[in-house]
This record gives structure tokens, sequence and C-alpha cells, in this order.
């Protein structure tokens, strides 16, 4: 028997002021992952940090003894401006879907203006949408805005 299935786009955006300037966000984002990408956004268990190797083609990545996950890769990486990925969830996280992720900075008179812009395409879940924008806010507005600030 055929079944037909449609595939879904869900966009999510995160805007947030970072008391701090574009250098040092930039400097954070890039290259202190693994300061403030705390393990419970991990996937792999046993892994203790997410890798970002930041340049076109670059992955956004966890490994452990236990395995490894291949969240991203770079897709443009223009320093001290934006960055674009592309990335992948199975079904054991919300999908089958391919993700297009686009972080931009603008100096701002208080300091960096943060905007993520998460675009998914294909096999949604129900709850994932819900579930990837209180996940986006909590790692980008709480744990990274912090790290950055120095909370």
């Amino acid at each position: 028997m055929n079944q037909q299935s449609t595939a879904l786009v869900t966009r999510i955006a995160v805007e947030i002021e970072i008391n701090a300037p574009v250098s040092r966000v930039w400097e954070a984002l890039l290259n202190e992952a693994s300061l403030w990408w705390t393990e419970e956004f991990l996937g792999v268990p046993g892994s203790k940090c997410i890798k970002l190797e930041p340049w076109p083609g670059g992955r956004l990545y966890e490994e452990s003894e236990n395995g490894s996950i291949l969240w991203a890769n770079i897709l443009s990486i223009i320093p001290q401006k934006g960055i674009d990925f592309l990335g992948w969830m199975s079904p054991a996280y919300g999908g089958p879907c391919f993700t297009m992720i686009c972080i931009t900075l603008a100096e701002t008179d208080r300091g960096t203006k943060f905007t993520l812009q998460v675009s998914l395409v294909g096999g949604i879940s129900e709850g994932t949408e819900a579930s990837l924008n209180e996940g986006w806010n909590m790692l980008f507005g709480t744990m990274f805005k912090s790290y950055v600030e120095g909370k």
C-alpha cells in the first residue's frame, strides 16, 4: 500500500541582545563552544563537548567512545558577521528532516544583536518545533549569553 507524506517547513527565530562587542561574541561562538554548550544539549552518551571546524565544509559534531554525531556542515562563514549551516535530524531527534541554520551578528549601541534563524524541511514529528524553540532559546538566550557576558 502506498502512503503519501507531505514535507513540512518549520521556521524558528531567536533574537538576543548580548552586552559584549561583536568580536567577543564571534570568538565565543567559533572557538569556545565546549565551554558554554552544556552536556544536556549533546546527543551522544559520554560526549563531553560539541566541536566546530570554522571553515566552509567544516563540521559541527560531537564524538565519544560511545559514538559520534555529525549535526551540520558550514555552508558559509563571514568573520564577525555570520555563519550558515546545513544539517540533518534523524527520527531519533524529531526528524527525518534537514535543517538550515543562519546565525548573524550586528553591532548595536549596547553590544551585539545575535540572530538565529532555523528552517526545518521534512518529516517533523509532533512537538519538535516547540522543543527546538525552547532548546535554542535556552542554549543561546541563556547559556551562550551568560557565558559571553561573564555571568
